[in-house]
């Protein structure tokens, strides 16, 4: 019974951790929105991406959560699958964000220095920098 309490626990942690996800994802949108309106959405990706996978997450720990209680052999073996699969594409992302931090910066760069230097001359651009300065 102690190892089937464990479980649970662990279960409840593991939901826990995807609706941090999800609300990391949405105060990151919510925060990023006006700032990198610059740079034409491309840094939102990031910020869905946490929302897309903190909800697959909390999906995911709830079905193993539901078979732990209903005591399911095939539920938790199906739930440590998905758990793999998670894992899987957690360190292929990492691998490309690493593959591709240099494309990110430059992006990054080249928006912001085109950005301060509309800036007396493009309303658009004047507000993005006043808003990225303010926060």
């Amino acid at each position: 019974m102690a190892e089937n309490t464990t479980l649970v626990v662990r279960r409840n942690l593991v939901k826990l951790v995807g609706i941090a996800l999800l609300t990391l994802g949405a105060l990151i949108q919510a925060t990023i929105t006006e700032v990198t309106d610059f740079m034409a959405g491309k840094f939102s990706v990031p910020s869905i991406t946490l929302i897309i996978v903190g909800s697959i997450v909390f999906i995911v720990a709830f079905y193993g959560c539901c078979g732990a209680i209903r005591e399911s052999s095939c539920m938790v073996t199906t739930y440590v699958i998905f758990l793999m699969v998670i894992l899987v594409i957690e360190i292929a992302i990492a691998a490309i964000a690493f593959i591709y931090k240099d494309d990110f910066e430059d992006v990054f760069t080249d928006a912001v220095t085109k950005a301060v230097n509309n800036y007396y001359t493009d309303k658009g651009s004047r507000t993005s920098m006043d808003a990225l300065q303010v926060t």
